[in-house]
C-alpha cells in the first residue's frame, strides 16, 4: 500500500528476542510485566579476578537445541542469538522462506552490535598471549566483525540486498529497525529482518 506522498506503508509481521529475561517474545513479555531482572551472578565463566560478578547473560541457551543452521552453529554467540531472533520472527510472520531468486534482492538484513563477536575476540586473546600459541582460529575475523550476524541471518534466508550490521552503542537494534524500515518506506526493498 502507499501513501498519497508515494511512502509506502510499512508493517511489523514477526518479532523475536534472546535476552537475560528468557528467550523468545512471550517468555520476555511476562518477565518484564512481572518486574523481573536480567542482571545475576555470572555462571559461565569464572569470576574469581574480576571485580565484578554480575551481568546478563543470556540464561539456558544451547544453539543445537533451537538453531538448525550449521553454519551458524560455527559462529560466535551474537550471531547465535541473532539467528535465534530472526527464526522466531520468520515463523511469526508466516512468510515463505528462504526468498526466491526473485524476491531475494528486493530483501535487506540489517542487524547490529554494539561490540560484535566479542566471546571470539576474547577467545583469541586467550589463544595469543596467554597460551602463547602462534596464531588464532582461521574463522576468527569472520566470526568477531560486527556485520557476522547479519551475514550469517541473510544466508539462511536467501536474502541478497543491503545486508549490514550498525554499531550505535545502546541505539545500535533502533538503528537498524529504523534504516530497515525507511529501505522499505522508500521502495528500495520489500522485506527486511532487523534488530
Amino acid at each position: 500500500m502507499t501513501h498519497s506522498n508515494g511512502r509506502r506503508r510499512v508493517v511489523v509481521t514477526g518479532q523475536g528476542v534472546v535476552t537475560p529475561l528468557g528467550t523468545g517474545v512471550d517468555r520476555f513479555w511476562a518477565a518484564l510485566k512481572n518486574g523481573e531482572c536480567g542482571i545475576r551472578q555470572v555462571q559461565s565463566f569464572s569470576t574469581e579476578d574480576l571485580y565484578i560478578t554480575i551481568a546478563g547473560e543470556i540464561p539456558d541457551f544451547d544453539p543445537k537445541e533451537r538453531l538448525k543452521s550449521k553454519p551458524l552453529m560455527l559462529a560466535d554467540k551474537y550471531s547465535q542469538y541473532a539467528g535465534c531472533a530472526a527464526q522466531e520472527a520468520v515463523a511469526q510472520s508466516k512468510l515463505e522462506l528462504p526468498l526466491k531468486d526473485n524476491e531475494s534482492y528486493r530483501s535487506a538484513c540489517i542487524i547490529g552490535s554494539g561490540v560484535g563477536g566479542l566471546t571470539t575476540l576474547e577467545f583469541s586473546y586467550k589463544m595469543l598471549f596467554k597460551e602463547n600459541k602462534r596464531a588464532t582460529h582461521p574463522l576468527t575475523l569472520l566470526k568477531a566483525i560486527g556485520s557476522s550476524a547479519s551475514a550469517h541471518v541473510s544466508i539462511e534466508y536467501g536474502i541478497k540486498g543491503p545486508t549490514f550490521g550498525v554499531v550505535s552503542a545502546c541505539a545500535t537494534a533502533t538503528h537498524a529497525i529504523g534504516l530497515t524500515y525507511r529501505m522499505i518506506r522508500e521502495g528500495l526493498v520489500d522485506f527486511g529482518l532487523a534488530g
